[in-house]
């Protein structure tokens, strides 16, 4: 104990103890340091705490490393208009729902834990490709595992969940396993297609907007993935008609106007725009005639005028 310390330094000092993480010890250390007595009599003091202070911050460069690169290993690129995270407890069968439904070779294991780092794989909406991302399997405490972190950034950036229920197990503990799970990583509010797997074994034949019952293993109604995904998302699909060629198709958030479409196609053409015409649900009669901040809806297909 330093002669003569400030009130200051021994509430800093208390602080220091009852700090649980580094960051807090780090801020206790400088506070103690900042108001230790300045008198010979503690300069041994305050080489202690100098030197503890040197290590502890030498022990959270360490740890930053390590967490950016476990970050990088999760780290994913957006391919897709629509990015799908596939969650699930382990065994559920994620890995071969995966595999069928993009053609990747991921490994697949009855022993848990086989994925460790995530898969990705495309399938498409008519035309519109739609983005798969496994991640390797919740755990208790997911959050506070060592990994934890880096899985849920990933989960974090991803339009919409997957969760892959094994159907041979209780549904509803799975159910809420893996709900308590995104809770504490403070993703709750992420909309969720319940994948029922195993359905072979089981025959359930659920089928409702957010939920479906499948089989990896026979394919049954794995080609009703990508429509509920797709109806569950923020999108919606255009059409832009081009003379003598097949209508291109283009995903958009919903409620988005000509100008947004135009803005993806090719936004140098907003500076030649006369008008569009519109066939679909949006107008009143076919090939009407609209301008830039007309509503589009699903589904429209969209003729654009431009000046020559």
């Amino acid at each position: 104990m330093p002669i003569n310390a400030s009130p200051r330094y021994y509430a800093a000092e208390l602080k220091y103890r009852k700090a649980r993480s580094i960051e807090e010890k780090i801020e206790a250390l400088k506070e103690m340091i900042r108001e230790a007595p300045k008198h010979k009599g503690a300069e041994n003091l305050l080489a202690q705490l100098r030197k503890r202070l040197a290590k502890l911050q030498a022990e959270l460069e360490r740890k930053s490393k390590k967490q950016a690169s476990r970050f990088q290993e999760f780290s994913v690129a957006r391919e897709a208009p629509l990015v799908v995270a596939i969650i699930g407890k382990t065994n559920s069968g994620k890995s071969a729902l995966l595999n069928k439904l993009t053609g990747t070779h991921e490994k697949v294991s009855e022993f848990p834990f086989t994925t460790s780092k995530p898969v990705q794989g495309m399938i498409e909406w008519k035309g519109i490709k739609i983005q798969l991302v496994e991640l390797p399997a919740l755990v208790q405490d997911t959050i506070f595992q060592e990994k934890g972190p880096a899985l849920f950034s990933v989960a974090r950036i991803c339009d919409l969940l997957m969760a892959v229920l094994d159907g041979t197990q209780p549904l509803e503990e799975q159910r809420e396993f893996i709900l308590e799970e995104l809770k504490k990583a403070n993703l709750g509010n992420k909309p969720i297609l319940w994948i029922i797997n195993k359905a072979d074994l089981t025959k359930l034949s659920i089928d409702k907007k957010n939920e479906l019952a499948v089989s990896a293993l026979t394919e049954f109604n794995l080609d009703k993935i990508a429509s509920k995904l797709w109806g569950l998302s923020n999108l919606m699909l255009i059409y832009l008609k081009k003379p003598k060629a097949k209508p291109e198709p283009f995903a958009l958030e919903k409620k988005s106007t000509v100008r947004d479409l135009i803005e993806e196609v090719n936004e140098s053409w907003l500076k030649k725009f006369k008008y569009a015409r519109i066939w679909g649900k949006s107008v009143k009669f076919p090939g009407q005639q609209v301008g830039l901040e007309h509503v589009l809806a699903e589904g429209d297909q969209v003729e654009l005028k431009l000046e020559k």
